[in-house]
């Protein structure tokens, strides 16, 4: 797919706040693109979207929520009046020196499990919709 293809097209980005996610709803956007992303920081979220604009709507969820999956779906139709793709993006990640791995083990796999089951649970709604 090239550029040319995504304008007029209805993304959602978990995760798009910052990073990977913050760099494809920049380049999408900037591609015609309505792009919606989402992250759980409320002070991220409308950074974001001040950086963004009008193309790129910002919304303050959480994918391991169910409420806050139907919100995000519900918002990216208003916004782009379809849901072309989704991208998961969203995910925790293990900060810290590898020495305190273990003591952080139960913790490190809680989040994975969470960030997976919120992930595959919203591709379920999305192709629902």
């Amino acid at each position: 797919m090239n550029l040319l293809e995504i304008k007029n097209m209805s993304i959602i980005i978990t995760g798009g706040c910052s990073g990977l996610g913050f760099g494809m709803a920049k380049k999408y956007s900037e591609a015609g693109a309505k792009v919606t992303i989402c992250g759980r920081r409320e002070e991220k979220v409308k950074k974001s979207q001040e950086e963004l604009g009008s193309n790129v709507l910002s919304i303050v969820a959480d994918v391991t929520q169910d409420s806050d999956r139907e919100k995000i779906i519900d918002k990216a139709l208003q916004h782009g009046n379809k849901i072309d793709v989704l991208i998961n993006n969203a995910g925790n990640m293990y900060r810290g020196g590898i020495e305190d791995l273990e003591e952080q083990k139960h913790i490190t796999r809680q989040r994975s499990e969470r960030s997976l089951h919120g992930n595959v649970r919203y591709q379920s709604s999305v192709i629902l919709t």
